[in-house]
């Protein structure tokens, strides 16, 4: 048994039908292997109105990747990843930010966070 950021998978989850994916460029793939090999994709598949359809998938993204106190970047050198990973990482990238005239005018939510 193994487990990812709270979620909790069994050898069995590899192989059941529920975890691979029917659609898209990684169809046939199973949705635990690839949350390692491509976590974008999966941020922005989680976000598809039609992933309502496969229950198990979007539970495990959700475990996976939503934390409703985390910010995940969408865009440039940290894109997919969370701005408490960015700020332990690259003090000088959030300054960047906070002084970016995009980032204050388009992205409230990111730049309250800042």
């Amino acid at each position: 048994m193994g487990t990812t950021k709270g979620y909790y998978y069994s050898d069995e989850n590899l192989i059941n039908e529920n975890y691979i994916l029917k659609f898209g460029k990684y169809k046939a793939q199973n949705i635990i292997d690839l949350a390692e090999k491509d976590p974008n994709y999966c941020i922005w598949l989680l976000k598809q109105p039609s992933l309502i359809k496969y229950e198990d998938i979007k539970d495990f993204l959700e475990h996976k990747f939503v934390d409703k106190n985390e910010v995940y970047l969408t865009f440039g050198k940290y894109k997919g990843k969370t701005l408490t990973y960015v700020k332990g990482r690259d003090p000088e990238y959030i300054e960047y930010l906070k002084k970016n005239d995009f980032v204050k005018e388009k992205m409230n939510s990111l730049y309250e966070k800042l």
